[in-house]
């Protein structure tokens, strides 16, 4: 941006409330100056003089608009704390900041940044839905990164194709990589027995991405999922859906630059797709194998739907999957992926099938947001050209959670695949979204209530019970002589029947005394070295 000069050239500026302008485009008077002050201030530029930009006419060219220049100047005046501005535009690369004659100096000294369309209006929708709630900073400047995959090569290819599909899908490294090599007749008789060649392109890239999805289909064919460790009874042979499903679901977003110096756009994106290949974050992996990876980039677990069999038949059938968010420091992350019907060649590209993803916690749909399709350019508010969807939701509330499969149009009976991963846990026998907020009465056994509505209700998540360590032997007799006197035949306390009498606050009124909420066979025990001594006297344990 040239038409600011913060202090030093600084752009980045603390998280502050944000407002909308409106109207949001530029092309009519501002109505809302009076709620900039303090706030940053989203505002799309647009050529007001048509529907969308000519190829030639850049709509971040600000050169020959004097009137924009003079709306952001009223909310310079307004006291706006800083401005983040956006235009649609596929193919320029200039689409992080402003054009303006040499002799445009202006004095103003507040951040402002330009953002590619999608970004500037994802900010923007979810400013307008969670309306004061919403604070938005800029960081920065961004620093090259340690690694050279984070960075996108000069002869990268780039979507979308004709008709709108986001492409490429992922994408892997490709430049500057190691590959076998023929070995010269001096190299033989030398005795050197491994030719490589450092290589480039697309057959580098290539091999790694296959090499990839064939390790993910062995993944689950030799029973590696649900547990991570290998269990031959768990195997299975995945979909193609499945597979692209849990793969991009673990893609991660390059944090680099293109070879010209410009930022790289977050995914989907034009350059990278829904990010480059992980497995690591994909999949959980065997405890033996020892990953130099942060914890937020490891999946505690995977949930798969795929439905080969089972398909959606028509337009007013969800599916979905139920889950409990047991903690945030991981994303939700949830990806539908469908093999949709040939279609005919006349038809433009168009999905046979059209299924969307949604992302529910209790009457609120998180994802898609709501609003506009930036004037129909982006549809991720209801996508239909791909059959690839995604919704990373980060630092997500502990809590129930629906995953929504919605068939917005089906022709043709359509299996789908669904991968979640995250610090989640699948709820059984929730096969709707009615079933999965529906308010249950009691935590199962060997469970207490976490977080959620008290008394128990549709946001309730059961924890297991865990137990606190008995300091020494006589803690653990007296816990045995507490669980005695509420009942002398042991009975009670040798069963894993939750007793909501053991909830009491008052540690007297505990069925089992300083032992706590935990039933017997729940006890921890790791400290205690005599158990003979435990049970001294205690005949109704005897059996």
């Amino acid at each position: 941006v040239s038409i600011t000069a913060p202090a030093g050239g600084d752009h980045s500026l603390a998280p502050s409330a944000a407002v909308v302008v409106n109207v949001v485009d530029l092309c009519g008077a501002i109505t809302n100056k009076d709620q900039m002050s303090g706030k940053v201030v989203i505002v799309r530029l647009a050529d007001c003089r048509s529907s969308q930009p000519t190829p030639h006419e850049h709509p971040l060219d600000m050169s020959n608009y004097d009137m924009s220049r003079t709306y952001l100047q009223e909310m310079v005046t307004a006291g706006a704390v800083g401005i983040i501005m956006y235009a649609w535009d596929w193919y320029t690369e200039e689409r992080f900041h402003v054009i303006v004659n040499s002799g445009s100096a202006t004095g103003w000294t507040i951040p402002m940044i330009v953002l590619p369309g999608k970004e500037g209006e994802l900010l923007k929708q979810l400013v307008e839905q969670r309306g004061d709630g919403v604070t938005l900073g800029i960081s920065g400047p961004i620093l090259h990164p340690t690694n050279k995959f984070d960075n996108m090569a000069s002869f990268s290819s780039l979507g979308p194709t004709y008709d709108g599909r986001i492409k490429p899908d992922l994408v892997a490294p490709g430049d500057s990589i190691y590959s076998a090599a023929t070995l010269t007749d001096a190299e033989v008789a030398a005795g050197d027995t491994c030719g490589k060649v450092e290589k480039d392109g697309t057959s580098m890239a290539t091999p790694i991405a296959a090499g990839a999805f064939a390790l993910l289909r062995q993944y689950f064919t030799e029973g590696f999922y649900p547990s991570g460790e290998k269990t031959s009874a768990d195997g299975f042979v995945p979909s193609a859906a499945l597979l692209k499903a849990v793969m991009v679901n673990g893609a991660q977003a390059l944090k680099g630059f293109q070879s010209d110096g410009w930022p790289i756009d977050p995914p989907p994106s034009l350059k990278q797709g829904w990010g480059r290949i992980d497995l690591a974050a994909s999949v959980p992996l065997p405890s033996s194998v020892n990953l130099d990876v942060s914890a937020a980039n490891t999946p505690t677990n995977l949930i798969i739907l795929d439905d080969v069999d089972d398909k959606i038949t028509g337009s007013s059938g969800e599916r979905g999957l139920c889950v409990d968010v047991d903690g945030s420091i991981e994303d939700l992350r949830a990806t539908l992926v469908w093999t949709d019907h040939p279609v005919s060649m006349d038809a433009e590209g168009a999905l046979v099938n059209n299924l969307d993803l949604q992302l529910i916690k209790g009457g609120d749909v998180l994802w898609p947001l709501s609003g506009d399709d930036l004037d129909g350019f982006f549809h991720f508010n209801g996508d239909f050209y791909n059959n690839v969807e995604r919704v990373i939701w980060s630092e997500p509330d502990v809590g129930r959670y629906w995953v929504n499969v919605k068939p917005t149009r089906v022709q043709v009976a359509q299996p789908f695949a669904l991968a979640v991963t995250g610090q989640v846990t699948e709820v059984a026998g929730k096969g709707t979204k009615v079933e999965c907020f529906a308010p249950i009465s009691a935590c199962p056994s060997g469970t207490t209530q976490a977080v959620g509505d008290a008394p128990l209700g549709t946001d309730t998540v059961c924890a297991p019970i865990e137990a606190t360590p008995f300091a020494n032997n006589d803690d653990l007799k007296d816990a045995v002589n507490a669980c005695l006197d509420y009942d002398p035949t042991g009975i009670a306390c040798c069963s894993k029947t939750h007793d909501a009498s053991c909830d009491s606050s008052n540690v007297a009124d505990r069925r089992c005394g300083v032992a706590g909420c935990h039933e017997m066979p729940m006890w921890n025990t790791s400290s205690v070295t005599d158990m003979d001594y435990m049970f001294d006297g205690a005949s109704a344990f005897n059996a």
